[in-house]
């Protein structure tokens, strides 16, 4: 697989990383992904979180409203400039998790799923736009 940057930089004198995990020394993000996994299923047996499917997704798409939640409240519903407040790092958070629990549910890899569909963005883009009309 091709060495390619990212679209988001790190850091101003970093420049963009490269996508491919496998270029990286030390732990790739595979690894760190996987030890997230892990770590989630672990937290979740030991304080008795392991719920069925469909519990994780309400949670998630519960969760994805709380982040819309903060987006509208930093923008005071639209009518000024967008500014970060401090809820929305835990709002992610919580959708993350909420994600990560219905991956573990399927025993899905996250690394290969992310890994999937930004191939398929690219094949998207390359007809024209990322929308799944390209499909």
């Amino acid at each position: 697989m091709e060495t390619r940057p990212c679209s988001v930089a790190w850091s101003s004198t970093q420049g963009s990383q490269p996508c491919n995990p496998g270029s990286n020394p030390g732990k790739g993000i595979g690894d760190k992904m996987k030890e997230l996994q892990e770590k989630i299923k672990q937290f979740c047996k030991e304080h008795g979180l392991e719920h069925k499917a469909e519990h994780h997704a309400l949670d998630l798409a519960s969760e994805t409203g709380e982040i819309a939640k903060e987006i509208l409240k930093m923008s005071d519903y639209g009518r000024k400039k967008l500014e970060k407040n401090e809820n929305i790092e835990s709002e992610l958070g919580d959708a993350l998790y909420s994600l990560i629990t219905i991956a573990n549910y399927f025993d899905v890899n996250l690394e290969k799923a992310l890994e999937l569909v930004l191939e398929k963005y690219e094949k998207r883009l390359k007809k024209g736009s990322a929308g799944s009309e390209n499909d």
